[in-house]
């Protein structure tokens, strides 16, 4: 009323002329001239806000360019030629801070469809409103979960959902958990690569037995197969530079050819996975062993040590008697919580714990100029354990001098040639080593599914060319300081109290004007 009473101030204030002479004027032309001039500035508001979202354009303007999309999401996102329809399911009963995760997720959303409105559909719903919808979800594979909801007079458990469907075709991408919007693109673009690929990505297995390999990881294989064209290889011959990545499991006493054609494929940009094992078990006790691989690494500069961590969290491990199985803890399964883990970093950071049985921690003095990320930490508390190994899980295992140390690592950069030291690499690759591989058998898959979820971020990590999506939040140096608390409420009085004093200033200038003119 204050704005029209600014612009129009004949409907509310005569003209003086009208005042000594009415009938020269009529009033009612100037009150008709006002409402055709406010009709015609409805017509504008309104066809504004019909076109604007049609034609938008953002500009990134926050601290941490939080709604740009990398170079890897925005090909994603442009080249898909098919309808991608993206549900999120939010519980309307969930607390405000996940709310507002929800705004932020569905602005990210909102970006990769701009960026192909034709084929990206985004539509948000509300499992709450609907139980048949809640239920469809839910069978789908979207899990409710209880959020922790803290009252003046007491805290209270809160069930709900806050998970993403991606549909394509007759497939479905399912994220399951949206607490926070760290990695949200990573999750994204991931899910609808793998959707929208023609063809599966290949990659290479090595190891000493495919049938033994094929028995003991046949859940992690089994997912590996579903996404990737898995081929499996001795590397006997030169391996085929076409393969995105090279998984070698539980590798033992590899021959020189073979050193030499894995060292090649590395060297030439290849993405390496590694899962070394120190020692060979026999029941409840265990042997040395050399992997072959030790020239190479060294070569870098890793070193893989013989000892194995002996771990303050100890994780459930099966056990075998003359009668029957016993799953009881081990400390040879070190638990390791999410604090000992990169949590700025994709394929660690919705891991809550890893078990890593009989693992053996790495040294790496730097000799070429790598990128050395530590992904997984041991507990400061831990202890080595050196050979004779005794791995009966009722002995007492004495923890000496403890000591954090690395036990996964990742390496990027151009690697060196162990048998051509004078040739350059022109491309880079990747190595990823861990100390154990019983990290993805069966047997530790079975007691510790998070395992499965860690390699499984790890292979899409390397696989699907998405190493630069890092989470922007997490890493961003902050140049500003932080706020004091009284500094915190001046501004909400400021801000309180702004508007309104604004708007009593300017209706008392209007008014003094008005006054005066009359």
């Amino acid at each position: 009323m204050l704005l029209f009473y600014w612009i129009y101030p004949g409907l509310f204030k005569p003209n003086l002329d009208q005042l000594r002479n009415p009938k020269t004027t009529p009033m009612t032309t100037s009150i008709k001239t006002h409402l055709l001039n406010t009709l015609y500035i409805l017509i504008g508001l309104t066809l504004l806000v019909m076109l604007v979202p049609a034609n938008t354009y953002r500009w990134d303007l926050t601290e941490n360019n939080a709604y740009e999309l990398s170079e890897f999401s925005q090909h994603i996102a442009t080249s898909i030629d098919d309808m991608v329809q993206i549900h999120l399911y939010f519980s309307s009963r969930f607390p405000s801070h996940l709310h507002l995760v929800k705004d932020h997720v569905l602005s990210v959303l909102d970006t990769y469809r701009q960026l192909n409105p034709n084929y990206i559909q985004i539509k948000e719903l509300d499992p709450d409103e609907n139980p048949a919808l809640a239920h469809t979800a839910a069978t789908m594979g979207l899990p409710k979960f209880q959020v922790k909801v803290n009252t003046p007079d007491r805290s209270t458990m809160m069930s709900g959902m806050a998970g993403i469907i991606i549909y394509y075709q007759d497939q479905q991408h399912i994220i399951p958990m949206i607490l926070h919007s760290d990695n949200l693109e990573f999750k994204l673009s991931i899910g609808i690569h793998q959707l929208i690929q023609k063809t599966p990505t290949k990659i290479g297995l090595i190891s000493p037995s495919i049938s033994q390999t094929k028995q003991h990881y046949q859940v992690f294989l089994k997912q590996l197969q579903e996404r990737y064209d898995v081929q499996s290889s001795l590397a006997d011959t030169p391996i085929d530079p076409s393969l995105k990545s090279l998984l070698i499991l539980h590798p033992k006493q590899l021959s020189e050819n073979q050193l030499n054609n894995i060292d090649q494929y590395l060297h030439n940009g290849g993405q390496v996975v590694l899962l070394n094992d120190s020692i060979e078990i026999h029941g409840n006790h265990a042997t040395p062993i050399k992997s072959g691989l030790e020239p190479l690494l060294k070569n870098i500069g890793i070193q893989i040590q013989p000892e194995l961590i002996i771990g303050d969290l100890a994780g459930l491990a099966p056990f075998y008697n003359q009668v029957e199985q016993l799953n009881t803890p081990s400390p040879l399964w070190p638990v390791i919580k999410r604090g000992f883990m990169r949590t700025d970093h994709p394929i660690t950071n919705e891991i809550p714990q890893l078990t890593l049985p009989y693992v053996s921690p790495y040294q790496y003095t730097p000799r070429y100029p790598l990128r050395h990320t530590i992904l997984v930490n041991s507990s400061p508390q831990s202890a080595l354990l050196s050979a004779p190994y005794n791995l009966d899980p009722q002995h007492t295992h004495l923890i000496t001098s403890p000591q954090q140390y690395p036990l996964i690592g990742l390496w990027t950069g151009r690697f060196p040639s162990l048998f051509n030291p004078e040739q350059l690499a022109t491309k880079k690759g990747t190595l990823s080593v861990i100390g154990t591989s019983l990290v993805a058998q069966d047997i530790s898959i079975k007691f510790h599914p998070n395992n499965l979820s860690f390699m499984l971020n790890l292979m899409d990590y390397l696989n699907l060319g998405s190493q630069d999506i890092l989470p922007k939040a997490v890493t961003q140096h902050r140049p500003l300081p932080p706020l004091s608390p009284q500094t915190k409420r001046q501004l909400q009085w400021g801000i309180t109290f702004l508007s309104p004093g604004l708007i009593l200033i300017i209706g008392l200038l209007i008014y003094i004007k008005r006054k005066n003119q009359i």
